[in-house]
């Protein structure tokens, strides 16, 4: 899939509520005030895409020679908890790693973790989507996490080493325990 990107802003991104040119004018009330929204707009900052086109593709159909900026992973929550944690493993601040920023769904999946936002954290995986928009298209029982494309090489050098592969049980026990109430 080929997606062409102009040099949106984050007003058109995130759809402001009292255009009439967006669903009849319908409020979505994702923020509480237009003074808010552009507050946002400033804390994110201009998009910049990486070139002419912005190609998003399944990792087995990626080449070599493209250059890939960000990587898209969809699963359940045991599954997004353990890329979390294989974050984690190599690094010692335990808080700006992994964020849930406001915005929609694209900028989780995409814009945020390829560093197409020009105030985004870099090296920081995106964990979402927070955009309650998509929830009449997003399966009720995943999650997404958008990651730089350095951090997921990383990932991946670390996979050997880590809970993973060292104690797997952890990361997916066959004996559960219940939470009761």
């Amino acid at each position: 899939m080929v997606w062409i990107w102009k040099n949106f802003t984050i007003h058109q991104i995130l759809c402001i509520y009292w255009k009439k040119e967006f669903r009849n004018g319908d409020a979505e009330y994702l923020k509480a005030s237009p003074e808010i929204m552009e507050k946002v707009q400033e804390a994110v900052g201009k998009i910049t895409p990486p070139g002419k086109y912005l190609v998003i593709s399944p990792l087995e159909e990626i080449e070599e020679d493209f250059d890939v900026k960000s990587v898209l992973c969809f699963g359940s929550g045991e599954q997004i908890r353990n890329l979390c944690s294989l974050i984690h493993f190599r690094l010692e601040d335990p808080f700006k790693s992994i964020i849930a920023p406001f915005g929609p769904s694209c900028a989780t999946f995409v814009t945020y973790p390829a560093g197409m936002f020009e105030k985004a954290p870099k090296n920081t995986a995106f964990i979402g989507p927070v955009d309650p928009t998509g929830n009449s298209w997003f399966p009720t029982n995943y999650m997404a996490l958008g990651i730089p494309i350095d951090m997921a090489r990383d990932m991946c050098n670390d996979l050997d080493d880590s809970f993973a592969n060292k104690r797997p049980e952890v990361a997916y026990p066959n004996i559960r325990n219940d939470i009761k109430s």
